[in-house]
């Protein structure tokens, strides 16, 4: 009974890892479009939205 228990050990370990990784892996792609479109808006001047000093003149 020993080895079974240890091998669903291991298999929830790998399942853990799996699940961080994946979780790891679209929180930093979401991290990663984020501050490529704010880098990409600083580097062009431009931005998605308007900027408050506008709409305030306007």
């Amino acid at each position: 009974m020993s080895w079974i228990m240890s091998v669903v050990a291991v298999a929830g370990v790998f399942f853990l890892l799996g699940a961080g990784f994946v979780f790891g892996l679209a929180w930093g792609t979401t991290v990663g479009i984020l501050v490529g479109r704010w880098i990409c808006a600083k580097l062009t001047k431009t931005d998605t939205r308007p900027p408050y000093k506008t709409e305030r003149a306007e």
